[in-house]
């Protein structure tokens, strides 16, 4: 059994949350909102509920999802409180309804269920590390700390004395035992945040680390064990990396075990409002200002923008646009974008996998077949292997799409498990 309230028939609704869930348990907590309630749902998302879907929502959606808390067992804990959303900061909840970051807190939720390496990719801005910290947040190590450090900003001469630590006397002015981020990580989750970016050299001490899970700290002899999750992130194509021989191969096969990718916001433009009145309600409480709202306008005019820096930059155009006006709404006039142009760009417009060897009606052919199959399986990927919300997001019926799937021979189970098939392979 589970329990499904509506927002808007909350009179105190942070207070009501609380006493459903106490006269629910241990039934699992489902709430329903207007679109242009999202942001308060998703806050109060925070505070235990295990789902969150705006309104209308269609029957046979509901049920779907009903049954999914049912029967995953992520609804409910020994305790007799819920568990599927458990971040420790308020601010530490996936915003958005779109069927791609439904895909992304499901496959979430996977990964958090071992304790495998888990890789995740996406563009600077995208939230790797909230997905990383909501990973750490819903695994049984989320009692333990979260550790992140930036590879970017590891100095390689100092990298074994940061990461391993070292003894006493170990170097001059070692003048005590100090531990390194696996110390202060133990028990919990260490992540390497942009770990495309290091060097050749470091990378090969690193897999050592990953591989057997032991190390030394600097000018010592005893051998200690790691007890940390591994993370990374990276905005690199580490599979290019590879093949130009710039990250190590056995080290992307020892920390790829597991992996994920945050999509870009112009991926999930449907779900700009919500972070829209998020990032102003967070503005707004942090200064002590009243709420406010963004016009129609204002919101065509953030959606038509290129969103480059992804969420990050979002968050910093609301900001800077609530820094700058002092009204309670904001219209297009009240928002300054700045566009930047892509570093490269291709000098020919014909797509380099056409053949022009065969005939047209061949070629269009061979050449449709090849976009549908990479199109399912990427968005299939974006989805978590989620075959009903892939559907959903390609506005698709969901038996003609398992049609398609079927045609190409894509193996749904693979991609659940992170192994990505070849297109055009066959």
């Amino acid at each position: 059994m589970a329990v499904v309230a509506a927002l808007d028939h909350l009179q105190d609704p942070e207070a009501d949350v609380i006493r459903l869930q106490d006269e629910a348990a241990p039934c699992p907590l489902y709430l329903l909102a207007a679109v242009e309630h999202m942001n308060r749902a998703y806050e109060l998302a925070a505070n235990g509920v295990r789902d969150v879907a705006s309104l209308p929502l269609m029957p046979e959606e509901l049920r779907h999802r009903m049954r999914d808390v049912l029967t995953s067992g992520r609804g409910v804990k020994a305790s007799g409180s819920a568990s599927r959303v458990v971040p420790q900061r308020k601010s530490d909840v996936l915003l958005g309804n779109s069927a791609l970051i439904h895909g992304v807190r499901d496959r979430i939720g996977m990964l958090a269920r071992t304790d495998l390496p888990v890789a995740i990719y996406g563009e600077s801005g995208t939230g790797k590390e909230l997905a990383a910290r909501m990973i750490h947040c819903e695994s049984t190590r989320k009692h333990g700390p979260f550790v992140v450090t930036n590879c970017t900003a590891l100095p390689e001469a100092l990298f074994e004395n940061d990461l391993f630590g070292h003894e006493r006397g170990s170097y001059t002015g070692a003048h005590s035992r100090t531990g390194g981020l696996l110390d202060e990580a133990n028990g919990g989750t260490l992540v390497f945040d942009e770990i495309g970016d290091l060097s050749m050299s470091l990378q090969a001490k690193l897999l050592r680390l990953i591989q057997f899970r032991t190390y030394r700290r600097v000018g010592g002899t005893k051998t200690l064990e790691a007890d940390v999750r591994i993370i990374v992130s990276t905005n690199v194509d580490l599979v290019k990396a590879v093949a130009a021989g710039e990250f190590r191969s056995d080290l992307y096969y020892r920390i790829n075990v597991l992996e994920t990718t945050m999509p870009p916001l112009r991926h999930h433009l449907e779900d700009l409002p919500v972070l829209v009145h998020h990032f102003a309600s967070e503005f707004c409480r942090r200064y002590g200002r009243e709420r406010v709202s963004f016009t129609p306008d204002a919101l065509d005019k953030l959606r038509g923008h290129q969103w480059a820096g992804n969420v990050r930059e979002l968050e910093s155009v609301v900001q800077s646009a609530l820094a700058l006006h002092h009204g309670d709404v904001l219209d297009a006039d009240d928002i300054s974008l700045v566009s930047i142009a892509p570093s490269t760009q291709s000098d020919s417009p014909v797509d380099p996998e056409l053949d022009f060897s065969i005939g047209f009606a061949d070629a269009r052919k061979r050449h449709v077949e090849r976009f549908e199959a990479t199109y399912l399986v990427e968005l299939l990927r974006r989805c978590g292997g989620n075959v009903a919300a892939a559907a959903r997001a390609a506005d698709y019926d969901r038996k003609s799409f398992w049609r398609l799937l079927q045609k190409h021979e894509i193996d749904v189970d693979d991609i659940r498990r992170g192994k990505i098939p070849r297109i055009g392979g066959r």
